[in-house]
């Protein structure tokens, strides 16, 4: 459990002509004595310092109040955490584009001599774990204020056959076009699973 922020974010409202997470709420406080689903997006709280709003609204980019920060789950091999972390890092573009610079970053979690009570279980830290399984999937739950959306933690679950849904959807999606998947690459694409 965590408390919710005193102040809630304010909501932005879901429009169906861009893909989002949402959620759905009855609103039942409406004269005509009729419920009505009220959808809003879950988003991340970017805020800009109160020192840069001049800076933010001359075109500068700025560093938000709080970073989204995401954690590399200590299960995770060490051979793919650099990896993993520049994936989390490439997200950069996209919230420059908004105004913010460093607005996500990847972190290792904390040895336990450094912080004995950290847990990728504690819902006040967004994780990427790696979880052992043939399963070829992946995932992302979040916990978000129900009151504004706001998205308080998230976690991305990796599996680690992953890479074959990613081959597969590869596949399915381009095949027809794709030229390098000639006779030779396309069996050993379907093969050598």
């Amino acid at each position: 459990m965590i408390l919710l922020p005193k102040e809630p974010m304010k909501r932005r409202y879901f429009d169906q002509r861009v893909g989002w997470f949402a959620r759905g709420q009855q609103d039942y406080g409406l004269d005509a004595q009729e419920t009505k689903t009220v959808r809003y997006l879950d988003r991340w709280r970017l805020e800009v310092k109160d020192e840069d709003i001049v800076k933010f609204e001359a075109g500068e980019l700025v560093e938000p109040k709080k970073q989204i920060v995401y954690y590399i789950d200590p299960a995770t091999p060490v051979q793919w955490r650099k990896y993993i972390k520049q994936g989390i890092e490439d997200w950069q573009v996209a919230f420059e584009a908004a105004g913010f610079k460093n607005a996500i970053i990847a972190a290792d979690a904390p040895t336990k001599e450094e912080d004995p009570d950290w847990s990728p279980e504690d819902v006040r830290y967004s994780v990427v774990r790696y979880l052992a399984s043939p399963i070829p999937n992946a995932n992302g739950p979040h916990v978000s204020d129900p009151r504004s959306g706001e998205i308080l933690e998230s976690d991305i679950n990796w599996y680690h056959n992953v890479m074959t849904l990613l081959r597969n959807w590869f596949f399915v999606q381009t095949a027809a076009i794709n030229q390098m998947l000639n006779r030779q690459n396309l069996m050993k694409l379907l093969w050598d699973v």
